[in-house]
């Protein structure tokens, strides 16, 4: 079976390192307790610890399954493409526990969204918290930023941040960027040659190779690390919200087909905002965990769409159907749940292309997310999600992309591909 490595040094003055196509990255030799390596497989995840650990006990989401001091333990029998998180504790230290967080890897990979089953390794402990991910084909480096500022730019697959602190939280994003040739989309050639002509024509406003352009973010959001190490308990019940809008910001958009009698169309004239009433599309997925039966609902709703003459007279208005906009259950338990939404909506006024994206989201029971998504540069897009254990007026932000221009919605336009998981 071919295993993906990831390389972690965690303990009080550990650090994460990751492992990519059987090279090994060296790191300094620290004299604190320090873990090796992680692998990943389909249904197992193997510890490997450096000589002279010591006494241990490792937690799996609060539960004990092993103690003791062999340098190598594999924990069998888990579920492909499943995220865990694990607690250690070294008892001949008292450096305090560490929190490990990572997945086993998929039984075939998701070719609609490839950051959806990315292995993305966490290792939060008092002093430190290092990030590890694996490769993304076709990216020769990442930007690293810690709540909203640049902290670096790296080529490895690793970034390992000891200016924390324990009562702060951190927002960390890895963002990277790459050709449309790359892509594991259909004729995505054709698709490269046909978005650098619309982006040769858009220069004036955009470099031209932004239309072929792909990007990526993988956003970590952390809770207080005393909190986090702290944590080991579930809520009997949990009830999440997610929210997904498109909107335009600008007051009047104007129509890029010359010929249309439609020269404008009015827009929502508003920024990201979870509570505003001036949508293109919203949906909305209630979840609820523990506590009895699981449950899954969604409710979806189009805004009205209209356009106006060279004058800006309405001339007509009209509202899309909501047939395109569809959330598909994959597992539901008392623990988790995950659901697949999809999204297709044209202008009902027009001819013109869909707005598309698509999601996938789980939910846990103890507080802890992960979710990812694809979709077109065109409208903006605003994601947020919400648990009972906050206030019931507050959204979290988990995504925001700003428009590109109405003609990013054609299928011959790279998409921007976005996951954000937490850590609390």
């Amino acid at each position: 079976m071919v295993k993906r490595s990831f390389a972690a040094l965690a303990s009080l003055a550990g650090i994460l390192m990751f492992v990519a196509k059987r090279r090994k990255r060296s790191v300094p030799n620290l004299p604190d307790i320090q873990l090796e390596s992680i692998e990943q497989s389909t249904n197992a995840i193997t510890f490997r610890w450096k000589e002279g650990i010591g006494f241990y006990r490792l937690y799996r989401e609060g539960q004990l399954i092993y103690s003791g001091s062999d340098i190598c333990f594999s924990d069998k029998g888990l579920n492909p493409a499943t995220s865990y998180l694990y607690t250690v504790e070294m008892m001949e230290t008292t450096s305090g526990p560490v929190k490990i967080q990572t997945a086993t890897k998929p039984e075939k990979n998701d070719e609609s969204n490839i950051l959806k089953d990315l292995i993305v390794t966490t290792v939060v402990s008092r002093s430190l918290i290092s990030l590890g991910w694996e490769p993304i084909s076709g990216v020769s480096e990442y930007i690293i930023r810690r709540n909203g500022e640049k902290l670096a730019c790296v080529t490895n697959c690793f970034y390992t941040d000891k200016t924390v602190r324990q009562d702060a939280e951190y927002t960390y994003s890895i963002e990277a960027e790459r050709i449309l040739p790359y892509s594991e989309e259909d004729l995505n050639e054709p698709k490269f040659l046909a978005a650098g002509v619309i982006g040769f024509f858009k220069r004036g406003r955009k470099r031209e190779k932004d239309a072929t352009m792909e990007r990526f973010r993988m956003t970590k959001k952390i809770r207080a690390i005393e909190q986090v190490l702290q944590s080991n308990g579930k809520d009997s019940e949990t009830e999440w919200r997610f929210l997904y809008q498109t909107f335009l910001n600008n007051k009047w958009i104007k129509n890029p087909n010359f010929f249309s009698p439609y020269r404008y169309f009015q827009g929502d004239n508003r920024g990201f905002d979870p509570h505003s009433s001036n949508y293109r599309t919203k949906a909305e997925v209630h979840v609820r965990l523990g506590g009895g039966t699981p449950h899954i609902q969604f409710e979806k709703d189009v805004g009205e769409t209209r356009g106006y003459g060279w004058t800006k007279r309405m001339k007509d208005r009209a509202t899309a159907s909501s047939e395109g906009m569809k959330v598909e259950e994959i597992e539901k338990t008392s623990e988790k749940a995950i659901f697949r939404l999809t999204h297709s909506v044209k202008n009902p006024l027009v001819v013109s292309p869909a707005v598309d994206y698509e999601v996938c989201a789980t939910f846990w029971r103890d507080g802890l997310y992960d979710i990812s998504g694809k979709h077109d540069q065109s409208p903006h897009h605003e994601v947020y999600v919400q648990s009972d254990a906050q206030s019931k007026a507050v959204w979290e932000p988990v995504h925001q992309a700003q428009d590109q221009g109405l003609e990013w919605m054609s299928g011959t336009m790279a998409s921007q591909y976005w996951r954000v998981s937490n850590l609390q």
